[in-house]
């Protein structure tokens, strides 16, 4: 799923050009206490799977859940208010949401992805970091 949301942002929205990494790539950098060196740029995470309820029947196993997404947006604050930075982010902000809202990842997963939340989660180095949260329900089947 991580692939394909990273190639869905690269097509669908040309303002990140080529600036769409996964988890490995902002480790990297955290790693190195380093932002990035041309925004905006984009990472997508995985946040993890939250279990539901289980439907054991004989011979088969179901199990609801929810996979969990985020989107890291990163962009330089290019004037001392941030004010154009700000305009710019909630102008990405939309059009990830638009991009991925509503997608099923081209997966056989049972839902589409759904927006939870998005918000500023890091100011520093003069690069803003937005963090945009989606999840899509799914299921375990297996037989037992």
């Amino acid at each position: 799923m991580i692939a394909a949301m990273i190639a869905r942002l690269k097509s669908e929205i040309p303002d990140l050009g080529n600036r769409v990494q996964g988890a490995a790539d902002l480790a990297a950098l955290m790693q190195r206490g380093a932002v990035p060196s041309v925004t905006p740029a984009a990472f997508v995470l995985p946040l993890g799977i939250g279990a539901g309820k289980e439907d054991a029947m004989t011979g088969a196993y179901r199990q609801n859940i929810v996979r969990r997404y985020s989107v890291a947006l990163c962009l330089t604050s290019r004037d001392r208010t941030g004010e154009r930075t700000l305009d710019e982010a909630e102008s990405l902000i939309e059009a990830i949401v638009a991009a991925l809202v509503g997608w099923d990842g081209d997966s056989e997963a049972v839902g589409v992805l759904i927006l939870i939340r998005a918000s500023l989660i890091r100011f520093a180095e003069g690069v803003a970091t937005y963090e945009i949260q989606f999840s899509i329900e799914d299921q375990l089947r297996g037989t037992s």
